[in-house]
C-alpha cells in the first residue's frame, strides 16, 4: 500500500506546489501534480516522494535501464531517465514471481525527469521520488502533470502495458503503422558498412526475399567516398555516384523486386567535410572547434526548415519508402548551448524544438507518402516518440542474441501498436548453425532485421534462415500480434510467450522447464536455452494424451514424432535451438 502523503522534497524556485488525489479505484490512484511560479521563470529541478510496501519486492524495471534490475538502497536508488527523446516516465518495481508491486508513471513524456526508486534500510520501506527539470526548459509560470500509483498484484507485464494505454488518454497515441512496418527488413549496415555498390545491394535484396525480406534499409554510407567511421561527410545527403550511382535509379531497381526501401540518415549530424558545416557552423549543439562531426541545435528555424526540406525533397525525388532516422538522442543541451533563446533560436527548450522538428517531418512526409516508414531506435522510444516513429529498433547489440532479445522484449512491453524491430541480425559465418539460430530464436517476437552477405552463408545456415523465416511468416499474427508475455526479467527474460486463437508459442531462454499454464489447440515450443532437451510442465492444463508432437532441429529437419501420454512433467527432446511442435 501507498503511504497516502506524497512529501514535497524541494520546490525549487516555485512559489506553490499543490499534489491533489483525483481519483482512487481497485489499486490505481491518480494524483495531479500543479507546480505555480510568480513569474514566468526557468524552473528549478523540484522533488516529490513517497513510500510504498516494500514487501516481496525483488526488481526494479525500467524502459532502458537494461543492466541492472537489481533492487537498490534508497540512498542509491534505481534510475529511470525520461524526457522527449529519450526514455520514458515509468518504472516499475516486481515481486520475485513476477508480479506488480508499484508501478509509477507521469502523464507527461517530453519535460526532463527521473524516476527513482530504493529500499529504505530502517524499516524496509519501498521509496517512490519523483525529479522533475532535471534539464533545463523554457520559461514557465504554471506546470500540470499527472502521477499515476499502481499498487495491483497484477503481472508486471499487464501493469506496464497498461500505463501506454493510459498515455493515449493524454494524446500520446502511436503514429499509424503501415504493413511495411511489419515485414521482415534486409539492412546494409553489418553486412557491408559503407563497402558497397549498387549490384551488390540488388543482389542481395534478390537472396534477402527467400527470407521474407519485403524492404531494404540502405545504411550509412550512401553519402560519402570515404570508408572511414564516424560522421565527418554527414550534412549535405548527395548520394555518391561511385557506390550507389543514383539513388532514385536504384530506387526503381528495388521496387521492381516488389521490395521497398528506406534510407538512412544521421539526423542531428553535420560534419567538417560537408559544405553544410560553413552555413550551420553556429548552430550547433556542441563546440565546433572540437571533434570532426557536431549536432545541430533544433531551436534554430532554419535548421529545422533545412532538415524538412532535405527529406521531402528526398521522399519526393528518390520515391523513398521510408527513414531511418538515427541519432536523434543526440539532441542534447551541453555548457556550449545552455543559452536560451536568442541569436537566431525561436525556442527555448530542446524538448520543444525536438518536438516541433518531429511533427513537421511528419506532417511533411506524410502529404508525399502516407504510408510512410520511420525507424527510430533505443533509448528514443518513449510515447512521445511513438506519436512519430512508427518502427522503433532495438539499440546497435552486433551479434549480440542477448541484448537483443532484452532490447526487444522492453519495447515490446511498452509499445503499443507500434512495430517493434530486432537489431539487424549476424553471425560469425564459420559457426556452427545453431549459434547462427540463436541470433533468430532471440528476437522471434519482433519483426526481424537481417544484415548478413548471402554467398557467405554455409548451406546449413541458409537451411536455418530459410526455416525460422518461414516459421516468422506463417506466425507472424501470433508472434507479433498475440497476447504478449515475458517472465523475470532480473533473468534477462528466462521467457517469453505470444498467444492468440488458441495457439501458444512459448520459448524458453534459461529455465529448460517450460510451464504451459493455459489450455491450446497448438502449441509451439522453442528451445533457445542453448542445451538439448526441455521439460514440459502442463500439470495446470486439460489431458494432452494422445496429442501428436513433431520435433524439428534448427534447420527445419524433423528429428521425431510421437504421441504423448499424459503426465505432469514431460521430457520433451527438442534439441537446441530446435522446436516441438504439439497439436
Amino acid at each position: 500500500m501507498v503511504n497516502n502523503k506524497i512529501e514535497v522534497l524541494d520546490r525549487g524556485n516555485s512559489e506553490d506546489i499543490l499534489v491533489e488525489k483525483l481519483e482512487e479505484a481497485d489499486g490505481i490512484t491518480i494524483y495531479r501534480i500543479k507546480v505555480k511560479y510568480e513569474y514566468p521563470v526557468y524552473p528549478q529541478r523540484l522533488s516529490l516522494s513517497f513510500a510504498a510496501d516494500g514487501t516481496d519486492v525483488f526488481s526494479v524495471w525500467s524502459p532502458t535501464h537494461t543492466d541492472e534490475r537489481s533492487i537498490k538502497p534508497n540512498w542509491c536508488p534505481n534510475i529511470s531517465v525520461s524526457r522527449a527523446c529519450d526514455g520514458a516516465p515509468i518504472q516499475t518495481a516486481l515481486s520475485h514471481s513476477g508480479k506488480n508491486r508499484l508501478t509509477v508513471a507521469l502523464s507527461d513524456p517530453k519535460t526532463p525527469l527521473e524516476l527513482k526508486m530504493g529500499i529504505r534500510e530502517n524499516d524496509v520501506r519501498l521509496v517512490a521520488m519523483i525529479d522533475i527539470f532535471t534539464l533545463p526548459v523554457a520559461k514557465i509560470d504554471y506546470y500540470e502533470a499527472d502521477l499515476r500509483i499502481d499498487t495491483r498484484p497484477v503481472e508486471f507485464y499487464d501493469a506496464i502495458k497498461e500505463v501506454r494505454t493510459w498515455w493515449n488518454g493524454y494524446g500520446y497515441k502511436n503514429a499509424k503503422v503501415p504493413e511495411a512496418a511489419k515485414i521482415p527488413v534486409y539492412s546494409t549496415w553489418y553486412s557491408f558498412h559503407q563497402h558497397f555498390d549498387s549490384d551488390a545491394i540488388i543482389k542481395e535484396c534478390e537472396a534477402s526475399k527467400e527470407y521474407g525480406c519485403e524492404t531494404v534499409i540502405l545504411d550509412d554510407g550512401w553519402q560519402t567516398e570515404d570508408y572511414s567511421s564516424g560522421y565527418a561527410f554527414c550534412g549535405d545527403w548527395e548520394a555518391c555516384a561511385a557506390k550507389v550511382g543514383d539513388i532514385a535509379e536504384l530506387a526503381e531497381r528495388i521496387h521492381a523486386l516488389d521490395m521497398k526501401l528506406i534510407l538512412w540518415f544521421s539526423v542531428p549530424y553535420v560534419g567538417k567535410n560537408s559544405k553544410a558545416w560553413e552555413r550551420f557552423k553556429e548552430c550547433f549543439l556542441n563546440d565546433p572547434q572540437k571533434g570532426e562531426w557536431h549536432c545541430l541545435d533544433p531551436r534554430f528555424p532554419k535548421v529545422r526548415e533545412y532538415l524538412i526540406k532535405l527529406y521531402s525533397k528526398a521522399a519526393k525525388e528518390w520515391k523513398l519508402d521510408g527513414f531511418k532516422l538515427d541519432f536523434i538522442d543526440s539532441f542534447t543541451l551541453t555548457d556550449y548551448s545552455i543559452s536560451r533563446i536568442g541569436c537566431g533560436r525561436d525556442v527555448d527548450s530542446i524538448e520543444d524544438a525536438v518536438e516541433i522538428l518531429l511533427r513537421d517531418i511528419m506532417k511533411s512526409l506524410k502529404k508525399i507518402n502516407p504510408d510512410i516508414c520511420i525507424e527510430f531506435r533505443q533509448k528514443y522510444i518513449g510515447p512521445l516518440m511513438q506519436t512519430y516513429g512508427n518502427m522503433l529498433r532495438v539499440s546497435d547489440c552486433p551479434a549480440d542474441s542477448l541484448k537483443n532479445r532484452v532490447g526487444m522484449v522492453d519495447l515490446r512491453l511498452l509499445s503499443g501498436a507500434t512495430a517493434v524491430h530486432s537489431d539487424m541480425l549476424e553471425w560469425n559465418y564459420t559457426d556452427t548453425p545453431e549459434n547462427a539460430a540463436t541470433q533468430f530464436v532471440n528476437v522471434l517476437y519482433a519483426v526481424p532485421q537481417i544484415s548478413v552477405i548471402s554467398e557467405k552463408l554455409k548451406p546449413e545456415h541458409k537451411r536455418v534462415l530459410n526455416f525460422y523465416s518461414n516459421f516468422w511468416k506463417e506466425h507472424k499474427n501470433i508472434l507479433i500480434g498475440g497476447e504478449f508475455k515475458a517472465f523475470a526479467p532480473w533473468a534477462n527474460y528466462s521467457a517469453v510467450s505470444a498467444e492468440k486463437d488458441g495457439t501458444i508459442i512459448y520459448t524458453a531462454y534459461e529455465s529448460r522447464v517450460a510451464e504451459i499454464g493455459s489450455p491450446f489447440e497448438k502449441l509451439v515450443l522453442i528451445n533457445g536455452t542453448g542445451k538439448n532437451g526441455l521439460v514440459l510442465d502442463y500439470s495446470s492444463i486439460e489431458s494432452i494424451t494422445g496429442r501428436n508432437c513433431i520435433i524439428y532441429d534448427c534447420t527445419g529437419r524433423e528429428r521425431y514424432t510421437y504421441n504423448l501420454v499424459q503426465e505432469e512433467l514431460r521430457y520433451i527432446p527438442v534439441p537446441n535451438m530446435g522446436m516441438a511442435v504439439i497439436e
